[in-house]
């Protein structure tokens, strides 16, 4: 698999960003919070999204911010 490029990764970003948009436009939430608490599509994009954009920086690129008020976190549990 060939190393990704910033203009590869900034292209699907865009992608990625109109998807989540068109999403939260169409949920009529009055906030990003009860979007994401309310759809199954918006945490499985954000897991992907987190996914790839720990894939992304270990290639020593830069993954575009989706939206500043949205923190993703993994964490192990037992």
């Amino acid at each position: 698999m060939a190393k990704p490029t910033q203009a590869q990764v900034n292209e699907a970003f865009k992608d990625g960003q109109a998807a989540w948009d068109a999403e939260y436009r169409a949920s009529d939430c009055l906030s990003i919070t009860m979007f994401c608490m309310q759809s199954k599509w918006a945490l499985h994009f954000l897991a992907e999204y987190q996914e790839i954009k720990e894939i992304v920086e270990s290639h020593g690129l830069v993954m575009p911010v989706l939206d500043k008020t949205i923190t993703i976190s993994f964490k192990d549990q037992d």
